[in-house]
């Protein structure tokens, strides 16, 4: 884990606990948004992850492809 993200796990169950101060009456519907609520930082960190890294993991995009959008497009010129 890099350093920057190194301390996200320590931050997440009291993030996730505090959802349980929101004052919901029914216990089905605290666990429902309790488990949506740690879905999306999951999703969320796996996508930071993900797209972090784009060389790597089982999505990953390969030189080749960069070659041909070379040949396609062409150089770019940031100069203007």
């Amino acid at each position: 884990m890099e350093k920057r993200t190194a301390g996200m796990p320590a931050r997440l169950p009291p993030t996730i606990g505090f959802s349980y101060f929101l004052g919901v009456e029914s216990y089905r519907s605290q666990v429902r948004m309790t488990a949506s609520l740690a879905a999306m930082i999951g999703i969320t960190l796996y996508l930071i992850f993900a797209l972090d890294h784009p060389f790597g993991g089982a999505v990953r995009v390969e030189p080749d492809d960069f070659r041909l959008v070379l040949e396609r497009v062409g150089p770019v010129n940031y100069s203007n």
